[in-house]
């Protein structure tokens, strides 16, 4: 989540960080996502917590990983205006991810797939 922020913020403009933790279908979906905001214009503002995670062991070498995410204080901004397009707090504001992550051969964990549900029950406050 963190490189994903880091590529649209411009703290990581070559976008290193997402294919260092990131591989195969995660890694299409981080580089869309970073894709829509550079064709926008946009960047982030603001801050989203994550919480609730549950970490689920399935072999040395791969895990699943389900949290939440508040993204209620987080905003897209306008690059060239810096105008910053405020949303109303809503449901859809808690996302619930579910990640499948796997070890490469440098024993680094990579999310591998990421499914994400906006409005999610289990991550309202």
């Amino acid at each position: 989540m963190r490189a994903v922020d880091a590529a649209i913020t411009e703290t990581d403009p070559k976008g290193e960080a997402i294919a260092y933790y990131n591989t195969g279908k995660a890694l299409e979906a981080a580089l869309n996502w970073v894709a829509q905001f550079e064709k926008a214009g946009a960047t982030l503002t603001g801050e989203a917590r994550y919480y609730d995670r549950e970490v689920t062991l399935k072999r040395k070498t791969s895990a699943i990983l389900i949290f939440c995410a508040d993204e209620s204080k987080g905003f897209s901004k306008d690059k060239k205006t810096n105008e910053v397009h405020k949303t109303p707090v809503t449901k859809n504001s808690y996302v619930l991810y579910n990640t499948r992550l796997d070890k490469n051969s440098e024993g680094v964990w990579q999310t591998s797939q990421i499914v994400s549900t906006r409005g999610a029950a289990q991550c309202q406050p």
